[in-house]
């Protein structure tokens, strides 16, 4: 496995179906009451999954490269 974050959240709730969350982004779900969380997680993080119907949430970041500063010389 790379380099990176991984996290990993689990809830003992119902869960959720995924299908029915809105995107609120769109005009008409806007102002919905839920579904911004999991529009963040996913602009976010690199990989975002919900297992067991939704009371887990596992979710990468890998991490950006980082330009080298110009006085540090490459590394052979």
């Amino acid at each position: 496995m790379g380099k990176g974050i991984s996290i990993v959240v689990k809830d003992q709730g119902q869960g959720f179906d995924l299908t029915q969350c809105p995107i609120p982004r769109l005009p008409r779900t806007v102002g919905a009451d839920h579904g911004r969380g999991i529009w963040v997680m996913k602009s976010v993080m690199d990989e975002v999954s919900f297992e067991c119907n939704g009371t887990e949430v596992r979710m990468r970041k890998a991490p950006k490269s980082q330009p080298r500063p110009e006085c540090e010389a490459p590394m052979k």
